[in-house]
């Protein structure tokens, strides 16, 4: 995270928070679920369509700023 930051990629101002909640997105439900013995609801086509909105929603997120600095 820290890299993809400093190379202007994301704005990603604590990085171990940053990757928690990207995981933390990922694994979701299923994770709590398999915790407690509960039976995955998801069907596995299902999965890169998950994957894909959590990357996308996690991206939008920690989008670089485009706007350029106020001068006055």
């Amino acid at each position: 995270m820290r890299g993809t930051d400093q190379a202007g990629l994301i704005r990603c101002d604590d990085p171990e928070r940053s990757a928690e909640l990207l995981l933390g997105m990922l694994m979701g439900l299923d994770l709590v679920r398999a915790l407690y013995g509960v039976t995955r609801t998801r069907a596995a086509d299902e999965l890169e369509t998950r994957a894909r909105f959590v990357v996308e929603s996690f991206l939008r997120l920690h989008q670089p700023s485009t706007r350029e600095p106020d001068c006055d």
